[in-house]
């Protein structure tokens, strides 16, 4: 979208599933959030204004596994990698440029 909010929920997705996601606004917020299923790579990122990444460490499958999350920052800009296991790796890039980015999962 181009001067409107971008707002996006993938509320539920099978374990072992793969999102592969790109989602982009201008001169707006943008945020997206995901099921903790998800694994893979993430981008969120912006120009003028803070990109954020939350993520929950509550295991979806229940076998108390731990959740392995690697990022790194700089300013307008968050990317990364999350796994539960490594098999299912999907892609979810976030961009806006003048406005906040949020990523949640």
């Amino acid at each position: 979208t181009t001067n409107e909010r971008l707002s996006v929920d993938v509320d539920r997705t099978p374990l072992a599933s793969k999102l592969d996601l790109v989602a982009q606004t201008s001169n707006s917020p943008a945020r997206v959030r995901l099921d903790t299923t998800f694994e893979g790579t993430f981008v969120a990122s912006t120009s003028n204004a803070a990109a954020k990444v939350d993520w929950s460490r509550a295991d979806p499958a229940g076998l108390n596994r731990d959740r392995r999350v690697t990022s790194y920052a700089y300013p307008g800009h968050v990317q990364g990698t999350v796994a539960w296991d490594y098999e299912h790796m999907g892609r979810v890039e976030v961009r806006t440029t003048n406005a906040p980015v949020v990523l949640n999962f």
